[in-house]
């Protein structure tokens, strides 16, 4: 087996990085390791990196007392994922393509199912936080730059990709950040590198030993918007990240790299920015890293709305307290149709059925009810909201009927009332057709989840933040 290795860029520079997915790359069988270990200092965080024994068998479960700890910073509500190629040259065809199966189907899928559903455990609280509640996600684009020649040599540093990334924002080759209701960025710019360059960060190198597979960071300020980012080398054959960076063909290994950076940036998307074990980080095991870093290398499928199946690194689960891709008996969350099958009617306990929102339900009115707020206690402690209803189906197996209507209580203050859209701005439901209504037109433009996937509590709070009307 190849020898494994972690490694971190200290925290203590200027826009320092931390979520780097770090790996062997030998001529050994492969081996993937981002584990990182930091410790508190005068000075703030210090990251190490340590050799690992060459014939160490790879960890199948997480570290002993691993834990995720909440710091106060910002995590990513629902995730806008914009795919970045970065200049001509040499890639694997299924990252250039938007074709199933494809990295950008990927990004697709993988941020609507139930990889993503459980995620609701990081949520951040009101008190002593962000007050952010973590959704499916979903693929805006894929934009290929042209990068100005002192920023595409044959050696890139991060420091060179941050400066290129923010030209191209600023100058409108790229889409500039989405922001949820309450202003937090939900963009992430996913940038893919073609064969025969090497990336320096942190005093590494990409794809060899003592170096890395790909990590995420934080640029503190382009335009008024955090940017959140992240470096994915090449990993075609000859690049050295072919041998270091997973078991599988390029394109699994691509693709269970770039799940671990992608739930990293959605837990902690500004710990590019930190200095300390403290704000801005948000979840964080000062011991184990992030919660890619906790399960490194440990491998799961899941089956994506497009019958794709595709590779992704377990993540760490506070409830589970283990490495999973998803809660035992939990699906892929799809679009829920056909009838309740199971779901409670409200029934003579339950104040509302567990198939619409509104308020918070009580734990014991019904068995899923109970189970949904086991693993998700903000439906029974503060509402019943979109994520619950979803969790219907992706913790309790059953499926709900329709959409959720919600209560529209009163009137709209210039919000649809469906007219021409298949439910009003100002419910949570179905997706819109983007041409349905003026202000519908405006959110999709800001933000395409709530055409692509469908109408969440955000997108109906961008009535007002966007629209800058009022649902009563």
């Amino acid at each position: 087996m190849a020898s494994k290795f972690k490694a971190r860029a200290a925290l203590a520079s200027a826009l320092p990085l931390l979520g780097a997915l770090i790996a062997a790359c030998s001529s050994g069988s492969p081996s993937q390791d981002d584990s990182n270990s930091a410790a508190s200092s005068a000075s703030g965080p210090v990251s190490v990196m340590k050799w690992h024994d060459p014939n160490a068998i790879q960890a199948a479960a997480a570290p002993a007392g691993a834990k995720l700890v909440y710091h106060g910073g910002r995590v990513v509500s629902n995730i806008q994922v914009v795919q970045v190629l970065y200049g001509t040259g040499s890639y694997l065809p299924q990252v250039t393509s938007t074709a199933a199966p494809s990295m950008a189907t990927f990004y697709q899928q993988v941020t609507n199912s139930s990889y993503f559903d459980w995620l609701t455990e990081y949520n951040t609280p009101s008190t002593g936080g962000t007050n952010q509640k973590i959704g499916h996600g979903s693929f805006s684009t894929q934009v290929q730059i042209t990068p100005s020649s002192a920023n595409n040599g044959a050696s890139i540093s991060d420091a060179q990709i941050q400066s290129e990334l923010a030209a191209q924002i600023k100058a409108g080759h790229l889409p500039a950040p989405t922001a949820d209701a309450a202003g937090n960025n939900n963009t992430y710019y996913a940038i893919f590198f073609p064969h025969g360059k090497t990336i320096n960060q942190g005093g590494s190198n990409s794809c060899q030993a003592g170096g890395f597979c790909a990590y995420h960071g934080t640029i503190a300020n382009v335009g008024g918007h955090e940017i959140y980012y992240g470096v994915h080398p090449d990993m075609q054959a000859g690049s050295g990240c072919d041998t270091g960076c997973g078991t599988g063909t390029p394109f699994s290994n691509y693709q269970s790299v770039a799940s671990h950076e992608l739930v990293e940036t959605v837990t902690d998307c500004e710990v590019g920015i930190a200095t300390v074990i403290g704000a801005p980080l948000a979840w964080y095991d000062q011991t184990n890293g992030e919660i890619g870093d906790i399960c490194n290398a440990q491998q799961g499928t899941i089956v994506g709305g497009d019958g794709q199946t595709y590779t992704v690194q377990k993540e760490f689960s506070n409830t589970a307290k283990d490495c999973i891709v998803a809660p035992a008996g939990g699906t892929d969350a799809g679009t829920d149709s056909g009838t309740d099958a199971g779901g409670n009617d409200g029934g003579s306990t339950c104040s509302h059925s567990d198939c619409t929102t509104g308020t918070k339900l009580v734990a014991t009115c019904d068995p899923c009810v109970q189970k949904i707020c086991a693993a998700d206690s903000f439906c029974c402690n503060s509402s019943w909201d979109s994520t619950c209803v979803g969790e219907v189906k992706s913790i309790c197996g059953q499926t709900c009927g329709g959409t959720d209507a919600g209560t529209d209580a009163g009137t709209d203050g210039g919000g649809t009332d469906a007219g021409t859209c298949s439910h009003s701005d100002c419910t949570t439901g179905a997706k819109l057709v983007k041409t349905c209504d003026p202000c519908v037109t405006k959110i999709c433009t800001a933000d395409s989840f709530c055409c692509n996937s469908s109408w969440d509590s955000i997108c109906v709070g961008e009535v007002k933040s966007v629209c800058g009307l009022t649902c009563q």
